[in-house]
């Protein structure tokens, strides 16, 4: 875990691909397991099945860069902050309870959370404006784990997952900004509302 924390990401590392204020994007795939309750309504046993299932695939993993599988309780405070700031895992899932953890490549372009607001969180992150390598490398994913894992899957709605915004695709995708001309001149809220028309919507802004 200290090499993990102490290692710059390779998305935060890399050169950025246009002069556009983009730092980097990540793409999210939200899954949950047909045979569980989301994971704020299971019991203990029911997220450790979850993470156990899980962790078994790893054994043979081929379908993912080399990683390892971090477990939540064996994590301080302040190493679960710096993998929420480097957008590895969530905030909601320092909140979470009961058995929980996440796979994380070297890299840290990839990173798989068990048991936070859903059973399985794909999270691929690129450098720069790189949304197209972003899905991809989330996707490949996902089709490999859908062919192990029994997803909740509705005919008609789609993937199923906790939040109701995400039902159907299960996808987020988002792009990290460094805006610092607009925050001096206290633009950000007419950008805000000019996003909102094209159905995007700004968030994190620190």
């Amino acid at each position: 875990m200290e090499q993990l924390t102490s290692t710059i990401p390779e998305w935060l590392a890399a050169q950025p691909d246009s002069p556009e204020p983009i730092m980097a994007c990540q793409c999210v795939l939200a899954r949950n397991i047909r045979d569980f309750v989301f994971p704020e309504c299971c019991i203990d046993d029911e997220r450790r099945a979850i993470e156990t299932r899980f962790r078994s695939l790893l054994k043979n993993n081929s379908f993912m860069a080399g990683g390892d599988y971090y477990v939540v309780s064996d994590m301080d405070n302040l190493t679960m902050r710096c993998l929420a700031e480097r957008r590895l895992i969530t905030y909601e899932m320092l909140c979470a309870n009961g058995p929980r953890g996440v796979y994380i490549t070297y890299n840290q372009s990839l990173a798989v959370m068990v048991n936070a607001c859903d059973h399985v969180a794909i999270r691929s992150i690129m450098p720069g404006g790189k949304v197209r390598e972003a899905w991809e490398q989330a996707n490949r994913v996902d089709d490999a784990l859908g062919n192990l894992l029994d997803f909740s899957y509705h005919e008609r709605l789609g993937y199923l997952t906790r939040s109701l915004r995400m039902v159907g695709t299960g996808m987020k995708v988002s792009v990290l900004l460094h805006l610092p001309g607009l925050v001096m001149m206290r633009l950000l809220h007419d950008l805000e509302a000019g996003l909102s028309k094209q159905h995007l919507q700004l968030s994190g802004v620190v």
